[in-house]
């Protein structure tokens, strides 16, 4: 298994830093309100600051939040009505203790791996017993934590956004019930040597990332239909917009999700070298 000394953030930070060499600006911290389109064009960006104009777009958030918030409402229905994936519920935990029988990726499965396929898809409902996955990035880089300490990511299925669930109401008894889980399973004493903890819900990861419905795999793939049809990198509706991300061609997933901006990245220097 390969992974990035540092974790992978540290991706994130070498392409700020070759960008910024490069001379590009980089605005952060400024919400945008939608795309400002001029007949069949996209122009620039409203912002929380004001109109910033370009010559191309590219949407990097989740485009069916694009096409549900940014664009002309006659443009919506088209993406939109297509059913969301699965979400999550996650925890970024830091204990003061270790545990030998954990490596770097780990998933406990309950007894009845079934009930939770149908808890999730067919009723919109937070399953009693998810299957948890932990990964603990100290295992394979001892630099990401101190000795006799552990950093775990942990993680568990979750309907996307519906009416039936308040993720507010759910967050604490449901972080009780992963721990109490985890505990049963061998992570003895974990909760009284928990020194961090941050919980993020469906309703979180929606108003963090722009996820569409809280979704973390962009559209649902339970269909031929939306498995093999994803939002085109270049917006069939308007010129000189375009889309990135795990929402648009080729797919989800950090390598595929970077391959998707090499490929808007290509084709727009291939126009302007015309």
């Amino acid at each position: 298994m390969y992974g990035v000394r540092g974790g992978t953030y540290t991706i994130v930070e070498a392409f700020e830093k070759l960008a910024r060499e490069l001379g590009v600006q980089i605005i952060t911290n400024t919400d945008v309100n939608h795309i400002v389109i001029e007949g069949k064009k996209a122009i620039g960006v409203d912002t929380i600051k004001g109109f910033i104009a370009g010559d191309e777009i590219i949407a990097n958030i989740d485009a069916l939040t694009v096409y549900e918030k940014m664009l002309p409402k006659s443009k919506r229905n088209k993406w939109t009505k297509r059913e969301p994936s699965v979400s999550g519920y996650a925890m970024l935990l830091g204990v003061n203790k270790q545990y030998d029988q954990l490596v770097h990726h780990n998933v406990f499965f309950p007894e009845n791996y079934q009930d939770e396929f149908i808890s999730i898809f067919d009723r919109g409902e937070m399953p009693d017993d998810p299957t948890i996955y932990i990964c603990y990035s100290g295992y394979s880089d001892p630099t990401m934590t101190k000795k006799q300490t552990s950093n775990l990511f942990v993680l568990v299925n979750a309907p996307y956004i519906n009416e039936k669930t308040d993720w507010e109401q759910l967050r604490e008894p449901l972080m009780e019930k992963i721990l109490q889980k985890l505990e049963e399973k061998g992570l003895v004493d974990l909760r009284e040597n928990i020194a961090y903890i941050q919980t993020m819900t469906p309703a979180d990861i929606k108003r963090n990332t722009g996820a569409y419905q809280g979704a973390i795999y962009g559209m649902s793939s339970n269909n031929i239909q939306q498995a093999f049809s994803r939002i085109p990198n270049k917006a069939n509706d308007y010129d000189h917009l375009w889309f990135v991300g795990g929402t648009a061609h080729p797919g989800g997933g950090t390598p595929i999700v970077t391959l998707s901006g090499k490929l808007v990245a290509e084709e727009i220097i291939r126009r302007y070298k015309k």
